[in-house]
């Protein structure tokens, strides 16, 4: 390490006075943890208060304003620095957004793709 033999090292990130338990936990992760529910929850109300189910014509549209709209938001979020914590939470949350979109679509297409000779009842 390049420092001075008199120099005071900063104490330890995990002294012993750090909480444990589920009070800890939640100090540590509870932005994150907020972040990545409240995502679901705003953007499932968005999706109920709008009124269409998948398949409608205004789905398309609500997605061209909600995909840009939850963009600036992350940014804005990540930009602020009390907010990061946040941010990776909403991060998170998309990520795991898009791997179920991906599971689904894929199952879906394995699906399609069954000779159509085999029953499917």
């Amino acid at each position: 390490m390049d420092h001075l033999p008199d120099e005071k090292l900063p104490e330890s990130i995990h002294s012993d006075e750090s909480p444990t338990g589920m009070g800890g936990f939640l100090a540590q992760y509870g932005y994150q943890i907020a972040g990545f529910l409240g995502w679901y929850v705003i953007n499932i109300l968005i999706w109920l208060l709008a009124g269409t189910k998948p398949g409608d014509a205004p789905e398309a549209f609500l997605n061209l304003l909600l995909f840009p709209a939850n963009v600036v938001t992350l940014i804005v979020l990540a930009i602020i620095k009390s907010t990061r914590r946040i941010a990776f939470g909403v991060v998170v949350a998309l990520a795991f957004n898009l791997l179920v979109s991906l599971v689904m679509g894929v199952s879906y297409n394995a699906w399609c793709f069954i000779p159509f000779i085999f029953p499917t009842n």
